[in-house]
């Protein structure tokens, strides 16, 4: 994923696509965007480039063996269900009832 920091919607965004690369259980590749580095390194989801260039994230990518791929898949396996639209959606759902006061707290 590789969103250059043109402006401030593309420089702090988490685009739909990574968390789709998650739930494809796919190691991940991206430029340091704030959010989207925070992810992958929070969770070892894959690879953050140095600068927001192309040769960066090549360099990375081609120190890359097969065991760190798999690690990288394996960490997307493992915390694909907390980042799916399904528990998402839950948490959106749990704080409207709280909100309207509907959560047996009132």
């Amino acid at each position: 994923c590789m969103l250059p920091p043109v402006n401030f919607n593309l420089t702090n965004s988490m685009p739909n696509k990574v968390l789709e690369f998650v739930q494809g259980r796919l190691a991940l590749a991206v430029w340091p965007s704030p959010e989207i580095a925070a992810l992958v390194q929070r969770h070892g989801l894959g690879i953050v480039s140095e600068h927001f260039n192309v040769e960066s994230l090549a360099g990375q990518l081609n120190r890359l063996d097969n065991a760190a791929i798999a690690a990288f898949k394996s960490a997307s396996h493992r915390v694909a269900k907390a980042l799916s639209a399904e528990t998402a959606g839950n948490e959106v759902r749990r704080m409207v009832r709280v909100l309207i006061g509907a959560d047996g707290n009132s």
